[in-house]
């Protein structure tokens, strides 16, 4: 019907003390005692960011020297060719478990070889994968 509005008076209400700059929520917490339970569980979040912080600064060393590894072997293969490192790692968002993504670009002489026909064709993963599986740190 028109003129009725699809919203119950309780809603109205909340919507209300929303638009009004009202935490609606603050009397909910009071009320049940879940203030504690909120205070407690900010305490947690930023307990846990802060290990995760150490964590991610104690690794990121030896994780860029894998990554500044890789950047020689493969520019060895490939001079020209560089190594770039993007997501979570790259913007510093990762957690301990995350991997770290990498691309591999500009890798000219190799389409040069596909193109012709003097060398027998290999993807760039799997000659960079016989390429480091002779390597003693891989």
């Amino acid at each position: 019907r028109a003129g009725t509005s699809p919203l119950t008076p309780a809603s109205l209400r909340l919507h209300q003390a929303v638009l009004n700059g009202i935490d609606a929520c603050d009397g909910y917490v009071l009320k049940t005692g879940g203030l504690h339970v909120v205070r407690e569980l900010h305490n947690n979040v930023i307990h846990m960011a802060a290990a995760l912080q150490q964590l991610s600064l104690e690794r990121r060393p030896w994780q860029m020297a894998v990554v500044n590894a890789l950047r020689v072997e493969v520019t060895s293969l490939w001079p020209g060719a560089r190594v770039e490192v993007y997501g979570s790692f790259a913007t510093q968002l990762c957690a301990p478990s995350s991997d770290i993504d990498l691309v591999v670009c500009d890798v000219v002489q190799h389409y040069q070889s596909i193109m012709s026909d003097i060398k027998p064709r290999e993807s760039c993963v799997k000659k960079l994968a016989n390429h480091l599986r002779m390597k003693k740190w891989v």
